[in-house]
């Protein structure tokens, strides 16, 4: 079997990778009780509210996550975070897939904080990824990726569209893309292009999943039979296309006649 994750128009974000998992088929009930468990490994967070709903993005249909959060926090330590998600993997009885994968993604993701910022991982505070929301996206998808059995598939991923222009975070003003984003893609076997408008279309959690998921990196789909298809969307509306990750499961052995 393969998947590839398909984000060379609108780019990948967390929410967006989760969103295209429920659309293809996961169990968004049990990823939502599932990720509600973090609220007991992470002070001062609560989940109000989580849903995966329906939505029209520029005329497609995709699915959506709905997350409403009450917390008052600005940064985090990182390590909190990653102990949050560790526990909470184990918690809900995680594969040793799942678990690797969640260990991995938030290793990446605070690897990149450190060398931007030039302090240790152990000591360096994540302030954009500090909500539980970067949780509920490395957690939720690996809950999906579980159940719907494709940590064994082999997953390809098109080139990534990163945008352009500028963006504004919580050190100021930098060119688009953010210097983490640089950083988790350095030396991964997956290119990034900028696509076609001066905005934000890959996250760091998005591309921290993707970095740790995509074996390989291609401008063509690979010859697949295909079974399912998943459609997420992104929480921005664009009017020059659907802001929405495609991931296409497959089969690859195929007798041609």
């Amino acid at each position: 079997m393969v998947l590839m994750i398909d984000a060379q128009i609108a780019g990948i974000s967390g929410d967006m990778v989760l969103s295209s998992l429920v659309s293809l088929g996961a169990n968004k009930s049990r990823i939502i009780e599932g990720v509600k468990t973090a609220e007991s490994f992470l002070d001062d967070s609560k989940i109000t509210n989580i849903d995966f709903i329906s939505v029209k993005k520029n005329g497609k249909y995709a699915i959506q996550l709905i997350l409403e959060i009450d917390e008052n926090i600005h940064d985090r330590k990182a390590i909190d975070v990653k102990h949050c998600l560790i526990e909470s993997a184990k918690k809900i009885g995680l594969s040793e897939y799942g678990l690797n994968f969640v260990t991995n993604t938030i290793n990446t993701l605070i690897s990149a904080e450190s060398k931007v910022h030039g302090e240790s991982e152990t000591s360096v505070h994540f302030h954009e990824a500090a909500s539980i929301d970067t949780v509920v996206d490395i957690l939720g998808t690996a809950i999906a990726l579980d159940d719907l059995n494709l940590f064994n598939d082999e997953i390809v991923c098109s080139p990534v569209a990163i945008g352009g222009g500028s963006v504004t975070f919580s050190h100021g003003k930098t060119s688009n893309p953010a210097y983490a984003i640089l950083e988790i893609f350095k030396d991964s076997e997956i290119i990034v292009q900028g696509g076609t408008i001066t905005d934000e279309l890959t996250t760091p959690t998005g591309a921290s999943i993707l970095v740790n998921l995509a074996k390989s990196c291609s401008e063509f789909y690979p010859p697949m039979k295909i079974n399912s298809i998943g459609y997420g969307a992104g929480s921005k509306d664009f009017g020059e296309f659907s802001n929405v990750l495609k991931i296409v499961n497959g089969k690859t052995k195929i007798n041609l006649v």
